[in-house]
């Protein structure tokens, strides 16, 4: 990926372009000292990181505060445009602006022959691996989303343009899922392949991708903007966004979305956030509330806080409207208010309350 460095000119009254990075390393330098910028860059980042293992543990721990933040502010690196863009943003001072690859094709390409990411030891543990993925954004027709994975196995989705859902929204992603990615990303060679895939061939529209897999420390990513990538390159890409259910996402259909409830339970944790979330931004309006429920309902005893709050919060707003009895709603939701989760305490709440007001 190639990212523009610019300022403002007071003097001038317009915008220059200090220089250009790709993955990490300086590209173009258009001005003099532009060596130095991106050196101050680099620590500015390391500051950040440090102040970042700082933060209080219990803000860090609010999944509120991670949704928010996880993908308009990611980890400070020089080789993640969002992280780039989220850190460097106008008016005031340097800001970051994503470009298409294409004129630096040969020189990106030259770049990438020296890059080898080294991990420290093969990774086989999930404690420290996370997995980013950026659809987007040089054609105007294709949707723009981010998806996250993290290392203690969340989820997460925001749809930037065309998609019928924004977001974020978090969930949980199954370990086995997570193991599979990894499985993948090791087999296929992900760490040794190039940075970039451009084609002097290809015609637009093209495919945007941004795929970054982070090993504690280091990381590594694999931009493809080309129709002629390695196949384990989109395997991987494919891999990403199946765990996210990203497909149903795009296109929410709840027979599809409860299928996947009532068949694949290590999915759950994302079709359970796409409910709630085509709730919230009026979608599928059209869904069988006695459907919903019923596939719902197994999910509010589930041991994963994440899973059970979203099955709470959507069996809570469509039980009135499904063919359950007052009665058994509420010996359905009675034992949540003693839940852990301040959340579905209160989503309990609010439901026996509407209960009692109709019995």
């Amino acid at each position: 990926m190639v990212i523009s460095i610019q300022q403002y000119n007071d003097e001038q009254r317009a915008t220059e372009e200090l220089g250009r990075i790709h993955n990490g390393e300086i590209l173009t330098a258009n001005v003099d000292g532009f060596d130095d910028v991106v050196d101050r860059m680099r620590t500015e980042v390391r500051q950040e990181r440090r102040r970042e293992r700082k933060y209080d543990e219990r803000r860090r721990e609010s999944l509120s505060y991670r949704t928010r933040t996880v993908l308009h502010r990611p980890p400070p690196s020089l080789k993640d445009e969002l992280s780039m863009v989220g850190r460097y943003d106008p008016p005031y001072g340097k800001f970051a602006v994503v470009r298409p690859p294409k004129a630096d094709r040969e020189r990106l390409l030259e770049m990438d022959r020296e890059e080898r990411v080294s991990l420290p030891d093969e990774p086989r543990s999930l404690d420290d691996i996370e997995f980013r993925l950026y659809h987007g954004p040089f054609d105007d027709s294709q949707p723009v989303y981010l998806l996250c994975i993290t290392a203690d196995g969340y989820g997460f989705y925001e749809g930037r343009e065309n998609t019928p859902l924004g977001g974020p929204y978090a969930f949980r992603v199954s370990k086995s899922k997570r193991h599979e990615l990894l499985d993948l990303c090791l087999e296929s060679g992900f760490f040794e392949f190039d940075h970039t895939f451009v084609s002097a061939e290809d015609v637009a529209p093209l495919p945007s991708v941004s795929t970054g897999v982070r090993v504690g420390e280091s990381e590594k990513w694999v931009y493809n903007y080309s129709r002629s990538a390695p196949r384990a390159v989109q395997r991987i890409e494919t891999a990403i966004q199946e765990a996210c259910l990203v497909d149903q996402w795009l296109e929410p259909d709840w027979r599809a979305i409860l299928e996947t409830l009532t068949t694949a339970p290590e999915a759950a944790g994302p079709a359970l956030a796409l409910l709630a979330a085509a709730h919230d931004e009026r979608v599928l309006a059209d869904a069988d509330p006695d459907a919903v429920f019923e596939a719902v309902r197994p999910y509010l005893s589930s041991p994963d806080r994440t899973t059970r709050r979203d099955a709470t919060e959507t069996a809570t707003r469509i039980f009135m409207l499904a063919d359950c009895s007052l009665g058994e709603a509420r010996e359905l939701f009675e034992p949540l208010l003693d839940d852990d989760d301040e959340e579905i305490r209160t989503y309990a709440a609010d439901a026996l309350e509407l209960i009692e007001c109709n019995d």
